[in-house]
């Protein structure tokens, strides 16, 4: 498995998790994860980004 792939699973797991202290755990360790490209990175950070909204507008 490759790293990326080890990430998004992660981001799966949060999202189903649905902790928004985590996701916010999981953002910032992102944005320091120099194995990931710029288009990966991005791609699950808004993915965070899209469920913390969720969870404060439900």
């Amino acid at each position: 498995m490759s790293h990326y792939d080890g990430i998004v699973q992660k981001v799966d797991l949060l999202l189903d998790e649905n902790s928004v202290r985590n996701m916010n755990e999981m953002l910032m360790q992102l944005s320091h994860d120099t194995e990931l490209n710029q288009e990966q990175r991005f791609e699950q950070q808004q993915r965070l980004r899209d469920a913390i909204f969720e969870h404060h507008n439900s």
